[in-house]
């Protein structure tokens, strides 16, 4: 992985990316392939754009607060069990009962499959996700690449469908009122 850098972030591997106009970003693969940190030099200083974590610890215990979270393999909060296809689906939630928020993917170890000195590419295979078919019945593979270029940042995200049926597409929790 020719150009790539990486640094001790408390403990964690952080891919450092640097763009040729100086804007850095700090990406965790271990912690949901997470990009905790993002800055770009500015009057002699830098404007940090990121809410970063004071810890690995702090990242872990709330990871989809810190950074820029991939929230897979659905955004947002939703009420569990859900219709889908004419059938209830129940899917076992941590954050409380009745509720999924945010998918799984932010809170575990994503493996990097590529990187250069302005860009990691991770990718997350559902299967390899501890109890996975109790969080998500429909297995996936996601492939996130962030990049620093021309003082921004992008993430580029691909989602596979890997199940033998439509999977339903869960967007964020729309407030209408009845």
């Amino acid at each position: 992985m020719t150009g790539t850098r990486t640094i001790n972030w408390h403990g964690e591997t952080a891919h450092l990316l640097e763009g040729p106009d100086g804007a850095r970003a700090h990406v965790i693969p271990a912690v949901g392939a997470n990009c905790i940190a993002f800055s770009v030099p500015i009057r002699g200083g830098r404007a940090h754009l990121l809410s970063t974590p004071t810890s690995a610890d702090v990242l872990r215990g709330r990871p989809t607060f810190w950074g820029f979270p991939i929230l897979a393999p659905y955004p947002g909060r939703h009420v569990t069990p859900f219709r889908w296809q004419g059938g209830a689906l129940n899917v076992h939630v941590v954050e409380r009962p009745g509720v999924m928020l945010h998918g799984f993917a932010a809170r575990v170890p994503w493996e990097v499959i590529g990187a250069g000195a302005d860009f990691v590419t991770c990718a997350l295979d559902s299967e390899s996700v501890p109890n996975r078919r109790d969080a998500w019945p429909f297995p996936f593979r996601a492939t996130a690449t962030h990049r620093v270029a021309d003082g921004q940042l992008t993430l580029t995200l691909e989602v596979e469908n890997r199940a033998s049926v439509p999977v339903p597409h869960l967007r964020s929790e729309e407030h209408t009122s009845e």
